[in-house]
């Protein structure tokens, strides 16, 4: 059965992965005759350039393909996706010199910076930059035509020759590599060196951001189960269990979640370390064989747990709106022993400790709201935690929930 639920919830993340993969945004684009239509655009996780995108200027339109041809720029709101059309005045090469696009053709290409020089890039198997100034597009040379081993310096050259002001000394164009984050960081310098007001639409796409929770949650448990068994010789002759019945018990704690700058890759790793806290009497205990074994004289079996519980896992997110993301989670957890007691006890004579399982497997449904609360409903397929080693409990099909608030 658990293994069901495992391939259930890995079953579920995938689904929402291949259904989360197209969405829609706001944005825009602007026709041949100049003309600015707002509307929906459909919205795929482009690795390239796009040549076209699907398009609707209202929620009960049909979408219709734009391409090149149609449209000189579009835009998608509150994201990084901001293109412009161009004619080509020049061959361009890869870094291997084989010929990837050629004089003439009509392409589009993403503006990073955008101001007196605008800082574009052709996002292909290798990123291929260019800037424009007075209105005229220009092509930042990785590589010499003539010997694709000669240390490429065109580049440096050419920004300098373009892009000159007073406060850089020589060294400062040396410096600069041919990749997205270097040249931003020198469009943006020579902006603030002229003072040019600028706009940014780069996002670094390989930076980690960090998202902080607060966390107060609680847990109902249809059954708890401690045991203990009594070890001789290096076998288990027997086995004590005392069920509790339905339990509800608390969780404290954070929630850190790890994700790319990125508005495609909605996969997110998240840690949830928190304490919980469980307190049980039985309802339906009858004694039996082992009772004069483990001495207990006018038993009444409870249980007090106290645990740090550290999960790991993935959340897999879809976009309803701007304010609203469902997720799929799944997690393994381990769980640490910090005190408590059962009133299971173990024989003086048992030889020693016991390696009993401390973790939990977890899939949960949830959402955010306004990038600043969370809420979780969990399923614990397995958990189970141990008492110093000596008393096991078995908590399997536990139903968690957890509120979040967003601290940083």
């Amino acid at each position: 059965m658990k293994n069901k639920l495992i391939y259930l919830g890995i079953t579920l993340l995938t689904s929402v992965n291949i259904y989360a993969q197209v969405y829609l945004k706001e944005g825009y684009f602007i026709d041949n005759k100049g003309e600015k239509t707002e509307g929906l655009i459909r919205y795929k996780p482009w690795v390239k350039t796009p040549v076209s995108f699907e398009f609707k200027d209202n929620s009960d339109a049909k979408f219709t393909t734009k391409g090149i041809e149609d449209v000189t720029e579009f835009k998608l709101y509150e994201t990084d996706h901001y293109y412009k059309r161009f004619t080509l005045n020049v061959n361009v090469f890869d870094d291997q010199l084989n010929l990837i696009r050629k004089e003439g053709e009509q392409l589009f290409l993403k503006v990073l910076l955008e101001s007196d020089k605008t800082l574009y890039v052709l996002e292909d198997k290798q990123d291929i930059f260019f800037f424009s100034s007075e209105n005229q597009l220009h092509l930042l040379k990785f590589a010499e035509e003539k010997s694709k081993f000669a240390k490429n310096r065109e580049f440096q050259k050419q920004l300098y020759e373009h892009l000159f002001c007073e406060g850089f000394n020589v060294s400062k164009y040396a410096e600069i590599k041919y990749n997205a984050e270097s040249l931003v960081g020198f469009f943006k310098d020579y902006f603030e060196c002229k003072n040019f007001v600028y706009a940014n639409f780069f996002k670094d796409r390989r930076k980690v951001e960090v998202d902080l929770k607060a966390i107060i949650g609680g847990f109902y448990t249809p059954k708890i189960t401690s045991s203990v068994g009594y070890i001789y010789a290096g076998e288990e002759l027997y086995r004590r269990e005392d069920p509790f019945s339905s339990q509800f018990s608390y969780a404290l704690g954070f929630d850190a979640e790890f994700t790319y700058t990125n508005d495609v890759d909605k996969w997110r790793l998240f840690v949830q370390p928190n304490f919980q806290y469980t307190q049980a009497g039985s309802s339906s205990y009858d004694g039996g064989l082992y009772q004069d074994l483990l001495n207990p004289s006018n038993y009444e079996p409870g249980l007090e747990l106290m645990i740090l519980e550290m999960p790991i896992g993935i959340r897999r997110y879809l976009e309803i709106n701007d304010k609203t993301e469902l997720f799929l989670s799944a997690a393994y957890a381990y769980n640490v022993f910090l005190g408590g007691e059962a009133s299971l006890k173990v024989p003086q004579n048992n030889e020693g400790k016991q390696k009993y399982k401390k973790s939990s497997f977890i899939i949960g449904l949830g959402a955010t709201f306004n990038k600043k609360y969370l809420f979780s409903l969990n399923y614990y397929i397995s958990k189970q935690s141990a008492l110093d080693n000596l008393v096991s409990v078995d908590a399997d099909g536990s139903i968690g929930f957890v509120f979040g608030y967003q601290l940083f």
